[in-house]
């Protein structure tokens, strides 16, 4: 039975698949018969171009043979019209200047002649009336010849003058045909590139007929490949409606097959019902279970998700944990210097009690008077905070002294120099505890505040600065700074010149100072490093502390910023330049934490600030 069902829901999906296929193959054939159809309209387009194009070769090869036989009639014309020219041009051939020339002589010639026939008629006349009229016949015939030779000339003068202006005829008609002949030539050569441009322009249409003919070639093989993909396409379309034909026919034998098992199935099931309906909520129930398990899985999945989130999160807060913590650490180690300070202090005075008791003094109203000057002294001592190397030896010491001052004006004879220097050493903490014995270099006892003073510089020395070579190089790279002051300068460069002499250190403090400063400050040629920095302190004020009196001239055309008022607390290290370098940006970076610390709702989920929190940690760590 299952088989069976198997074998229908197979043949079901086959036919289904073949309808598909069937309807893919019918889209294929219209999507080919739409390309035919453009090429068949492609191919129309081109059949009526390709006949104008072919009658405008005729008409054109038409045309060619009257503008040559035009061309050859104007021809003969110039030829023709060049002859008749030369001809006149021949006949025309007269020497006017010699016309000009007798033309004027001719007329005074003969009034000339007349005039003196008239004289010899005059002379000759007598009394001999015959000779007298022959005389007056010769004068009147002599007069008409020359009346006629006058009149002839007059008839001569009006012919030249036609003659002249037949010439003047002739010149312009011989004008106007050069003219004739020259547009004619114009005319030629524009016919001779007409004919050229048309034989070009037959041999581009000739070249794009073959084009469209080779096109039209492709066009047509195309149409027959068409054609045949079309009739393949026809064929497997028959096969396909054959098969479908003989599945139709399987199926409707599968069908009658299928109504019989129906039927057996229906029995079977009305035998099975209750097993049925068992196993249908069996069914309901894994696929209920199924759902439950694949929502507990999505479930699973974001809540997966979420912890990796939180996870990011957790880690993010876990640097910035790690960083406050050690910033803790580091504020408990600060308070255990303090606190073992004072457990430091606690001792001394317990061990000073216990050898008070154990050796009594001898006068014991001044004992009295010892505690009254340690218990009026303690709080003015309490205010000087524990010496772990926060300012220069002298200045420690010059505090002390101050309240010393006020200690010696009690007038108490056991306030001597021991006392003052257990006092002194009361104040040490961290590396500058003092040893036991008490002893400086040389190995004597400190026991006055003097050796107290060169034991702490040394201590200082060997400390916070080095050797003397370091001293000079740290001293060396020392500048006065636009933004210093003369107190900020002293406090900075005073730790590197306790162990240099002064006439080695102050070449190296003028070299520090701006031109203009370094001249004032070598005019007042000090002696000793404190009268240096004195003397530095006096022409910088004398300046007004105007910035552009001491800067070089490069730094005062970049500097733009006011100079502090208070000097700046300098903390001193064991290599001051690289930690010069690293300060700043360390604190930055702990403002910058302090300010999101204090931000409420602040969540680190972003790898970038995870990032600065490393760096931030890899600096404090250096």
């Amino acid at each position: 039975m299952n088989n069976l069902e198997q074998k229908i829901q197979k043949l079901e999906r086959w036919l289904k698949e073949s309808e598909k296929h069937i309807v893919y193959l019918e889209n294929q054939i219209g999507i080919r018969d739409e390309s035919i159809i453009l090429l068949k309209t492609e191919v129309g387009n081109l059949k009526p171009r390709l006949k104008k194009a072919l009658q405008d070769i005729e008409n054109k090869d038409k045309i060619i043979p009257a503008l040559e036989s035009q061309l050859i009639e104007m021809t003969s014309e110039i030829s023709s019209l060049r002859y008749r020219i030369q001809k006149l041009r021949e006949t025309m051939a007269l020497d006017m200047r010699h016309l000009l020339s007798t033309n004027t002589p001719v007329f005074n010639l003969i009034i000339e002649m007349r005039a003196n026939i008239k004289i010899l008629g005059d002379s000759a006349r007598g009394d001999n009336t015959l000779l007298r009229d022959e005389i007056d016949n010769l004068q009147t015939q002599t007069e008409l010849k020359l009346t006629q030779i006058q009149n002839g000339c007059y008839t001569f003068e009006n012919e030249v003058t036609q003659l002249r202006q037949e010439v003047i005829n002739l010149k312009d008609i011989n004008h106007n045909q050069q003219e004739l002949t020259n547009e004619l030539g114009t005319l030629n050569e524009t016919l001779k590139e007409q004919i050229d441009d048309l034989t070009d322009k037959n041999e581009t249409i000739q070249t794009e007929m073959d084009e469209k003919t080779r096109l039209y070639g492709q066009a047509q093989d195309r149409l027959d490949e068409c054609r045949e993909e079309n009739y393949h396409l026809s064929q497997s379309l028959e096969g396909a409606h054959e098969d479908i034909t003989e599945s139709e026919l399987v199926h409707d034998k599968l069908n009658q097959k299928l109504r019989i098992l129906g039927l057996t199935h229906i029995a079977w099931r009305a035998r099975n019902l209750r097993q049925a309906q068992i196993l249908n909520v069996e069914f309901n129930t894994a696929r209920t279970a199924w759902r439950n398990q694949r929502d507990r899985n999505r479930h699973i999945a974001r809540e997966l998700q979420n912890c990796r989130r939180h996870g990011r999160n957790l880690q993010n807060d876990k640097v910035l944990i790690e960083f406050w913590r050690d910033r803790i650490i580091l504020r408990y180690e600060k308070w255990k210097n303090k606190t073992h300070g004072a457990r430091q202090i606690i001792n001394n005075l317990n061990q000073q009690i216990f050898a008070l008791q154990n050796n009594p003094l001898v006068n014991p109203i001044n004992m009295a008077a010892i505690q009254d000057v340690t218990s009026a002294l303690a709080p003015m001592i309490a205010q000087i905070p524990m010496y772990i190397g926060q300012e220069p030896p002298d200045e420690y010491y010059n505090k002390f002294m101050q309240v010393f001052q006020y200690g010696n004006t009690l007038g108490v004879l056991g306030f001597n120099d021991a006392v003052k220097t257990q006092m002194l050493s009361s104040r040490l903490a961290e590396r500058f505890i003092p040893p036991n014995p008490f002893q400086n270099r040389a190995g004597n006892q400190i026991v006055t505040p003097a050796l107290f003073l060169g034991w702490l510089e040394d201590k200082y020395r060997e400390v916070m600065i080095g050797t003397s070579q370091a001293s000079m190089k740290a001293l060396i790279n020392e500048k006065f700074s636009p933004l210093d002051t003369p107190d900020s300068y002293k406090q900075r460069i005073r730790t590197f010149t306790h162990s240099i002499a002064d006439a080695d250190c102050l070449p190296i403090l003028y070299n520090h100072l701006p031109e203009n400063l370094e001249l004032r400050v070598r005019m007042t040629a000090p002696a000793t490093k404190d009268a240096f920095f004195t003397n530095l302190r006096n022409c910088w004020l004398e300046s007004n502390g105007s910035r552009s009196n001491i800067q070089s001239p490069n730094i005062a055309s970049q500097t733009h910023i006011d100079i502090p008022t208070s000097p700046p607390q300098i903390q001193y290290y064991q290599h001051p330049q690289p930690q010069s370098q690293l300060q700043p940006l360390e604190k930055k970076a702990l403002d910058y934490l302090d300010t999101v610390a204090r931000t409420p709702k602040y969540y680190i989920t972003s790898h970038t600030n995870s990032l600065h929190i490393h760096h931030i940690k890899k600096i404090k760590m250096s």
